[in-house]
C-alpha cells in the first residue's frame, strides 16, 4: 500500500504548498541564491514584528476597556 497524500494535495504539485521557511531554505541552501534569501528573510522578519506590534496593540486596548 503506498502513501496517501493529504486530500489538499490531491491533483497539485506538492511546490504549491510550501512554506516561508521552507523557500528561504531553499532558496539559500539549494539554489545558492544566498543574498535573495536574506532579502526575504528581512522582510519575513519586518511581517512578523509588524503582525507583533499590531498585536500587542489591539491586545492593549481591549484589556484598558471596562
Amino acid at each position: 500500500m503506498g502513501a496517501r497524500r493529504p486530500p489538499m494535495l490531491e491533483g497539485v504539485s506538492s511546490d504549491t504548498t510550501r512554506s516561508i521557511v521552507q523557500y528561504i531554505y531553499e532558496a539559500g541552501i539549494v539554489d545558492y541564491r544566498f543574498g535573495h534569501s536574506a532579502a526575504v528573510s528581512y522582510v519575513f522578519f519586518a511581517l512578523i514584528v509588524v503582525v507583533g506590534f499590531t498585536q500587542a496593540a489591539v491586545t492593549r486596548r481591549r484589556k484598558d476597556r471596562p
